[in-house]
């Protein structure tokens, strides 16, 4: 093969390994449910998960974690057990305080390689939720607990 065409052939691979991971807008948007009586404000995580080659395990990315104390970081189950654990100085850099707001709105820019986004909300004496969405295209999905809704949109 000449050099010519094995130049061809490195440029094809890089443009197109380029192109499957190209950045996008994405905006999450929250609808917290209302409380039935007065209590503390929920603690919420926000994370991407994508899945890597077959057998290995999946790689996770922590967005957002609104909280207050950290002794209650752990009620966040899934979020605990998939990065805040191992991760904390990486979770640390990413942490706001939590909101009396029931509507949260957040934009983040993502590569196409993650497959899916994970909304985890609890309160310290009340229920806790984990929705799931595919990032494949927009959608939202309705809560049963400490959520109304969750909905995403790609930019």
């Amino acid at each position: 093969m000449n050099t010519s065409k094995l130049l061809s052939l490195v440029l094809l691979f890089i443009t197109g390994a380029f192109a499957t991971v190209e950045a996008r807008q994405v905006n999450v948007s929250l609808q917290l449910a209302q409380l039935e009586k007065r209590g503390a404000n929920p603690y919420v995580a926000i994370w991407v998960t994508k899945q890597q080659a077959i057998g290995e395990p999946q790689v996770h990315e922590p967005l957002v974690l609104l909280k207050e104390k950290t002794k209650w970081l752990r009620d966040l189950k899934q979020f605990w057990r998939k990065i805040a654990r191992e991760n904390r100085q990486q979770v640390d850099a990413i942490t706001s305080a939590t909101t009396a707001r029931k509507s949260l709105r957040f934009s983040f820019e993502l590569d196409s390689s993650w497959q899916s986004l994970s909304v985890e909300v609890v309160r310290e004496h009340g229920k806790r939720e984990l929705v799931t969405l595919t990032l494949a295209s927009p959608s939202c999905v309705a809560g049963k607990k400490e959520l109304v809704n969750v909905c995403f949109s790609i930019d």
